[in-house]
């Protein structure tokens, strides 16, 4: 995470990280496509513009935000789609664009360090293609998933 602060109650954040792994499960129409139907990695840098309530000289610092996440998603194994239509010819994920937002409490250590706990969701629509076994088969994804993270930051 990187924070630029542009007044004392406003700061731009662009979040990134080592990419998770996304386990999804089918459901409504494709219901029968089962567990474990897609394990993928993404990547989701997230820009946020961050509103700081209180003085910047204040202690503890509540904070909400509101930006722009990018998802791409990148698919490692789609083990129950094998096992129930037959082996994949091509598989396909498209990136997403969509709305992010936070809130979370700054606490002040000291006037260089910092510790800060959030909680952040996005969200993320993607549309997922599979050729297997003479079908093709296209979904559309949707997901909002919840982020909690714990920080020590420095300020310079």
């Amino acid at each position: 995470m990187y924070e630029r602060t542009l007044t004392p109650n406003l700061g731009l954040e662009l979040v990134v990280g080592i990419p998770p792994r996304i386990k999804s499960r089918a459901t409504g129409s494709v219901a029968f496509l089962g567990d474990n139907v897609l394990s993928a990695k993404n990547v989701a840098p997230t820009l946020l513009m961050n509103y700081y309530f209180g003085d910047a000289s204040s202690t503890i610092r509540p904070y909400v935000g509101l930006g722009l996440n990018y998802t791409h998603l990148s698919p490692r194994s789609v083990s129950a789609i094998g096992s129930n239509i037959g082996s994949v010819v091509d598989l396909h994920v498209g990136s997403s664009w969509g709305l992010a937002a936070q809130a979370g409490v700054s606490y002040r250590i000291n006037d260089r360090w910092s510790a800060q706990a959030s909680v952040a969701t996005f969200r993320v629509k993607s549309r997922l293609t599979v050729r297997a076994g003479g079908l093709e088969r296209s979904v559309t994804m949707r997901m909002n998933p919840v982020a909690a993270a714990a920080a020590l930051s420095y300020s310079f």
